[in-house]
């Protein structure tokens, strides 16, 4: 993973957002609530992680 895409940027936030991404692509259905709630992280941080990931 590119060090500028982690800095400032909580791992556990990424991870979730990874986590979150793959349910997306295997089109298995979780919420972006359900993922911020089972990895007991904000959901507007994995949204923001998300988003980052995306355009990378």
């Amino acid at each position: 993973m590119d060090k500028k895409l982690v800095r400032g940027r909580s791992i556990s936030a990424l991870i979730a957002a990874s986590l979150y991404a793959a349910c997306r692509d295997t089109e298995t259905p979780r919420t972006l609530k359900d993922v911020a709630e089972a990895a007991n992280v904000n959901r507007k941080d994995i949204s923001r992680c998300y988003r980052i990931l995306q355009r990378n």
